[in-house]
């Protein structure tokens, strides 16, 4: 199973990313295109995990809390290249990530 661990973000910051989406659309045909409900920020990404240790994750995350936090999204980037994109992805400032991802990441060390 492919698996990785996102924040789900706020309406108003979703709805501005699907106008940018639907303007870039004609530009990046190649482009594999998200609903707008998914549109998360990747905290880490683990790859193809076998199923057997799904359950560990999610113990590791469990109890996991963070209080609101603010995110200004800034710029946009493209995988591989903006030429014939496979991914487009937001710039953003967050602060708070940088360390909910540190903690993310030292749980699943445990």
């Amino acid at each position: 199973m492919r698996v990785f661990i996102a924040v789900e973000l706020p309406d108003e910051i979703r709805k501005g990313l699907e106008e940018v989406e639907r303007d870039l659309r004609s530009h990046a045909e190649s482009a594999k295109w998200v609903a707008p409900e998914s549109i998360h920020v990747t905290l880490k990404f683990l790859g193809e995990v076998p199923n057997k240790r799904i359950d560990g994750i999610h113990d590791a995350l469990a109890g996991l809390s963070w209080k609101p936090f603010i995110i200004k999204v800034q710029g946009i980037g493209f995988f591989p290249g903006a030429r014939s994109p496979r991914v487009i992805w937001a710039g953003m400032e967050a602060p708070t990530i940088a360390r909910l991802a540190e903690e993310l990441d030292a749980r699943m060390e445990r």
